[in-house]
């Protein structure tokens, strides 16, 4: 039997969630369909899935008139890729790439990606059309999933979720390796991500300065760069962590820091699903900011309980209430206060961080590549609902 023909559209294969999860959707689904990944710009590739990749050289161009040029340049390359490739799907990650994928529909199914809860909030013109002219709608939450079918109710039936893929087994292998420019104390508490604003790094630096205060060892390393970088500089400056907060920028293998720090800590104020968080539960108890979509999901199979604190010790690990804010100044806020009450509660209680622990690797294996690739292609496969004008 012939296999269908898959094109995954991303905008570039360098760092970032989506990037790293359409480069394993290819790598996964390659013995199911024939798979062509479609990238924009193919500059600084960080992620090389072995499957044929086709760079449309059309990177990112300052100015109105430029980007507006870019963007029928590559719908015009797609429509030309989806005839000559007789595609049957074509899925697209992020707002980009699935306004493009929406334009250049034609030949195949147009499945289109949302990977932040970010976009949900902020969604307009561009994206009611985008939803118009697609058959499916791929949210990586369910939170997500349930705010599009609220808000777009038209569109409901077109809507599902699919959790992005853990390679539990390759981050354990890579986790293994060793390391020799950094040395971790017994309170070593790590995180991993972009460095922009949306995952409030002032919030963790901040509330770590107070775990600091009271467990003199303990050292913050977040692993990751990006634009906020001299910011956050200035603000471990002016907070005199210069000697206990490392951002070590990135890291090829993330994994080996990972196994060996004490805690995972993600204090984000949007998220859609976050892989570094379930990396994180792979190896450590982890604690994490309770953000509109993704990590109580992954983390709590109850309701909302924060009590008193501020924060609650759920199934798979601790969720603390959302930021109210997200500022650089060195005063610190009571939602920094308790980030590092929920910090230091599974820190010093060597019982309750071994059980959330044990409890965070279980929960990591529900996510398995396996049961991602099988439940994609059940969606892939399902019959078109709803309707596109």
């Amino acid at each position: 039997m012939k296999k269908k023909t898959l094109l995954l559209l991303v905008p570039k294969l360098w760092l970032g969630g989506q990037e790293r999860v359409a480069a394993k959707t290819a790598e996964l689904l390659r013995n199911n369909c024939q798979v062509t990944l479609v990238v924009f710009d193919g500059a600084d590739a960080v992620y090389h899935p072995d499957c044929e990749i086709i760079d449309l050289k059309i990177p990112v161009q300052d100015g109105t008139l430029h980007k507006i040029v870019n963007v029928f340049r590559r719908v015009r390359s797609m429509k030309r890729l989806r005839r000559e490739r007789h595609a049957d799907y074509v899925y697209s990650f992020g707002t980009t790439a699935n306004l493009v994928n929406a334009l250049s529909r034609g030949v195949g199914q147009t499945v289109i990606g949302l990977r932040g809860f970010l976009s949900v909030a902020a969604m307009g013109r561009a994206d009611r059309y985008v939803f118009s002219h697609s058959d499916k709608i791929v949210a990586c939450a369910e939170a997500m999933a349930d705010a599009i079918r609220h808000a777009y109710p038209q569109h409901r039936e077109k809507v599902c979720c699919q959790y992005n893929p853990v390679d539990v087994e390759m981050i354990c292998q890579n986790g293994r390796e060793p390391i020799d420019d950094y040395a971790f104390s017994a309170h070593t508490v790590i995180s991993h991500g972009r460095l922009d604003s949306v995952k409030n790094w002032p919030r963790l630096i901040k509330a770590f300065s107070l775990v600091r205060a009271k467990l003199t060892d303990a050292q913050l390393v977040i692993i990751g760069e990006g634009s906020e970088r001299e910011a956050l500089e200035r603000l471990i400056d002016g907070l005199g962590l210069r000697d206990s907060v490392r951002l070590i920028g990135f890291r090829a293998n993330p994994f080996a820091y990972l196994a060996k720090a004490s805690l995972f800590v993600l204090p984000s104020y949007f998220e859609g699903f976050p892989n570094a968080l379930v990396e994180g539960m792979v190896f450590l108890p982890v604690v994490s900011a309770d953000c509109k979509s993704g990590p109580r999901e992954i983390l709590s199979t109850g309701p909302v309980d924060r009590v008193a604190q501020g924060y609650e010790i759920a199934d798979y690990g601790v969720l603390v209430q959302p930021a109210s804010d997200r500022a650089f100044h060195t005063e610190l806020t009571r939602d920094d206060e308790i980030l590092a009450e929920a910090m230091l509660r599974v820190l010093e209680d060597p019982a309750l961080s071994a059980r959330l622990k044990a409890a965070a690797r279980r929960r990591a294996e529900d996510f398995s590549c396996e049961s991602y690739r099988a439940h994609l292609m059940k969606l892939l496969e399902e019959p078109v609902k709803g309707s596109c004008e």
